[in-house]
Order: C-alpha cells, then structure tokens, then sequence
C-alpha cells in the first residue's frame, strides 16, 4: 500500500479545569466541534499505541527530564468502523509538536509489530527516508509502564 507520507505540526496548551466544570464546558464545546471520524458511538474509540526505544531506555529517559526538545517513534492505531494504522516520528520542542507519519494498511501493520517487516518504499524521498530512519538504531517496542 505504502502511502505517503504526511508531516504537520500543532501547538499544544494544556489548561487545568475545575471538576466541576467539566460538563457545562463539554456542553458548550459540543455546540461548535464536530466528532472525530474516527469516533463510533458517543464520539469514543480506542487508541492504540507501541513505543519504541533503545536497549538503554534513553527515549523514555530523556521525555520523563521534560527537556525542551524531545523525540519519540511509534506505531498507533485509531479503532472504529474505519480504523487507521499508522508509525510516526513525534519531535517536541517547548509547545510546538512536530509530527512525520507513513498510514499503513492494517497487513503491513501487522508485518512490521510480529515480523518486523517495514513497509515498501513507494518511490517517494521522504517517504524512503523516514522508512531508512527506522532502520537505526535498533529499537525495540517498549509497552506502556515498562521501562526496565
């Protein structure tokens, strides 16, 4: 299938809320926001995500520092009536998140978490380079709250 692949960036800011704002502000968002397609019933669905990092553990090392710029590769998955599979290179400097993907189809996802089978080129420079990226340095999947 090998997609292209696609780049963006946004701007995070994370706002405290009160607890007991929290439905009248769900409320009053609801008005202006459309469901995520993604979304099935009550604008719900599940994300999956593998991280990966070095024998050394010195991804998830330096994200916990909280330093100014930081990096991650993972592979994620949004469920659904049409899920999307996808890896992605995520870089962060202060607020600004910057993220490289590659869509996958649902086998070549399946190849590359069971078989570590990278997707196939599909002629594209970037799309090449992010998939030789992937090849150094070894990583290997890391699940959530294991970081021995």
């Amino acid at each position: 299938m090998a997609l292209p692949i696609v780049n963006f960036c946004r701007t995070e800011n994370k706002y405290p809320i009160k607890l007991d704002l929290i439905d009248a502000f769900s409320a009053e968002l609801a008005k202006s926001l459309v469901s995520d397609p993604y979304a099935v019933q009550n604008g719900h669905y599940q994300v999956n995500t593998l991280y990966f990092d070095d024998e050394q553990n010195r991804v998830v090392e330096r994200s916990i520092a909280h330093p100014l710029y930081k990096e991650k590769l993972r592979l994620r998955s949004y469920g659904g009536a049409r899920p999307i599979f996808f890896i992605e290179f995520k870089n962060k400097y202060a607020s600004d998140v910057f993220k490289s993907r590659i869509i996958l189809s649902e086998k070549e996802c399946e190849d590359f978490v069971f078989r570590q089978v990278l997707p196939k080129k599909n002629g594209e420079y970037r799309h090449g380079r992010f998939l030789d990226g992937l090849r150094r340095p070894p990583f290997r999947s890391v699940l959530p709250g294991d970081h021995r």
